[in-house]
This record gives structure tokens, C-alpha cells and sequence, in this order.
């Protein structure tokens, strides 16, 4: 019998960028599968033995698992081997996973383990509508087809199997390609998408905590206390400067992305996708890694203040302890990546696709 509250934490870690359920890794020390690798707020990866409410978050760091699995040295070593060239990854969303684990030679079933839950696809349907929308007008010239589900080959789909058949040769003639490739293009077409919902969706859902700290920052800037301490003063500005960097770069290489897609509208060239999806998956390590830095470091500023309003004293000390370490990390990743999108050549078009929802 499937325990939901199980099922429940293992969907959340899954569709989380700073969180990956031991479970999905061929691990051989049964107590390690009930566990979790997570981020903290210092870009650490540790391993979460528990979390309750009232009594937190059991972390321990890998080199501390002889200590609590004692049973089986031999496998554990072979385990340790394992987890510690995935701490050293930057993110766990599941893009960036993909990438890393094929790199690494981890054997995972990449289209059940590595995939997003079912109710997180669900809840960026009307991310993906917005995606999807303008496919719909190029192949049917219409744009009233419900989208019930975040799998968009449903779009061309019907029971009536003339039908179904019949909006596939259109697929096809339209994208030109073979009608056997359709199925396929449908399938990478989607998932493309979904992962630029999914990363948008992830910053939209930070946004307004990123602003309320660096609210919070400026007004501690401002204070008697920081106004006197040129080192308090050189902190706020560093942290204030590259947060918003950090979050003007990442939203403008999300919409950049979708001015790519304008050119499937206009061209409807298969060659077109693949050479924007191609670009798309370059940048998914760099979007999962800055995301993840930006999300554990905001889920600790809710976790200490949540009502967004610190004394000064104490919001010098978060700021020194837990925002400075691995932020010169972040702003160097957005960076590069930055850098590299500007030196790409990225195909254009005159038509216009809506834009995605911007918190």
C-alpha cells in the first residue's frame, strides 16, 4: 500500500531545484533510500536524515555517514563513492540532473526518476497553454483547442483515429518531417517547454521574497548602524547589486528563450526547433545552478524572518553568514551564462508569441 504522505515528500523533492530523494540513486545501504540530499543555505550539499516539524532538519554531512550507518562498511563505501560526485553538483532539478548524471554514469530511469510530477506538470498548464497556443494557430489556424493536460501531443490528438491521423500528416507537412519522427518531435517539443515553464515558474515563485530582502538590505544600509561601518556599508551594496543582476540577467535569458520560439511560429521548421532546443539545454545547468543558489538562500531568509523585518543586528549576521558564502558563485554563473547566450546565434522572426507571466 503506497503511503500518500511518502508519496507527497518524494513529488516535492523531485520537482524541487535544491532537493534529491536518495531513492531514485542505485544506492546499496537500505537507510540511505530514506533519505535526501539537500542544499543549505551555504551551497552545501548534506544529507537529510529527517525533517519534522518542532524538531528540524536532521543534516548530516557525507563524511559523517560511517557515524550513523554502522551496519555495512563495505557498502557504504561504495555508496560514499557515489554521493560525494553528486554533492559536488550545483543544483538537482531534474534538467540539470539529466545532464549530470549521463556525465557522471549514474543508471537511473530518466523518464520516471528524472521527470517532474504530475501535479507540477499540471500546474504549469497554463504556463505551457501560453507555449502552446501560438503551435496550435500556425497548424490549425485557430486557436480554441482545449488544452486539458501539459502533454501537447494531446493537442493532436482525438478518439476518432481518422482524426488523430489526420492532424499528425498536418504536423507533419507543416514541420516537414516524416510522419513516423511526429510522435517524437511532439514529445521534445513538450518537455522543451515544460522546462522553461518550469525554471520561469521557479523564479516568478521566489520573486517577491528576493524583493523583500533586498528591501530589507537597502533600509539596513540606511541605518545609523551601517551608515558608520564602511565594511557593512561594501556588504549591502555587493549583496544588493548582485541580486538584482542575479534576477534582471535570469528573467532576460527566460524571455530571450521565448523570442527564439517566435521563429518555430513564423518558419514552422523542424531545424529551427532542434537548433533553439539544442541552445535551451546548454543553458539548463547555468538556470538550475543560479536558481538553486538564489531559492535556498530565500527559503532561509523566510525561515529566520518571516515577517520580513529583522532588527539591523541580526540581518548583518544572516547577510555574513549565510548570503555572502557561494554568492560570488551565483553572480559568476549568470555571468558566464550571460556571456555565452550574447556569442550564440540565435534564430529570429517577425512574429510574436505571448509573453510569459511575470510575477
Amino acid at each position: 500500500m503506497v503511503d500518500m504522505n511518502e508519496q507527497k515528500a518524494l513529488e516535492d523533492a523531485t520537482d524541487a531545484v535544491h532537493l534529491l530523494p536518495l531513492e531514485i540513486l542505485p544506492l546499496e545501504t537500505p537507510g540511505l533510500k530514506k533519505a535526501r540530499m539537500v542544499k543549505n543555505a551555504q551551497l552545501e550539499s548534506m544529507v537529510e536524515l529527517f525533517k519534522e516539524v518542532g524538531t528540524g532538519s536532521g543534516q548530516v554531512p557525507i563524511t559523517s555517514l560511517g557515524e550513523v550507518f554502522k551496519s555495512d562498511p563495505e557498502k557504504l563505501k561504495r555508496d560514499y563513492e557515489k554521493l560525494e560526485s553528486i554533492a559536488a553538483l550545483q543544483s538537482f532539478d531534474v534538467y540539470s540532473l539529466r545532464i549530470d548524471f549521463r556525465r557522471l554514469g549514474v543508471e537511473i530511469d530518466e523518464s520516471s526518476q528524472l521527470s517532474l510530477s504530475e501535479n507540477k506538470k499540471n500546474e504549469l498548464a497554463s504556463q505551457m497553454s501560453k507555449f502552446t497556443r501560438p503551435l496550435v494557430m500556425r497548424i490549425y489556424g485557430q486557436s480554441d483547442v482545449e488544452q486539458t493536460a501539459p502533454d501537447i501531443s494531446g493537442l493532436f490528438q482525438s478518439a476518432d483515429k481518422e482524426q488523430t491521423l489526420k492532424s499528425l500528416n498536418l504536423v507533419a507537412e507543416k514541420l516537414k518531417v516524416p510522419l513516423h519522427e511526429v510522435p517524437d518531435f511532439l514529445e521534445e517539443y513538450g518537455d522543451t517547454f515544460l522546462s522553461l515553464s518550469y525554471y520561469h515558474n521557479e523564479l516568478d515563485r521566489i520573486t517577491p521574497v528576493t524583493r523583500q530582502f533586498i528591501k530589507a538590505v537597502i533600509e539596513a544600509k540606511k541605518s545609523h548602524q551601517f551608515k558608520t561601518d564602511p565594511q557593512q556599508q561594501k556588504m549591502c551594496k555587493n549583496i544588493i547589486e548582485s541580486f538584482e543582476y542575479i534576477h534582471t540577467s535570469l528573467m532576460q535569458r527566460l524571455k530571450k528563450f521565448q523570442e527564439m520560439f517566435n521563429s518555430i511560429w513564423e518558419t514552422m521548421e523542424a531545424d529551427t526547433f532542434y537548433q533553439i532546443k539544442s541552445i535551451i539545454e546548454q543553458n539548463h545547468k547555468s538556470l538550475g545552478t543560479v536558481l538553486c543558489g538564489l531559492l535556498v538562500k530565500m527559503y532561509r531568509w523566510q525561515e529566520r524572518f518571516p515577517n520580513g523585518n529583522p532588527p539591523v543586528a541580526k540581518l548583518g549576521e544572516f547577510m555574513r553568514t549565510e548570503v555572502m558564502t557561494g554568492l560570488q558563485q551565483i553572480y559568476q554563473t549568470e555571468k558566464q551564462a550571460e556571456a555565452l547566450l550574447a556569442k550564440q546565434k540565435i534564430p529570429t522572426a517577425k512574429a510574436s508569441a505571448p509573453e510569459m507571466a511575470t510575477a
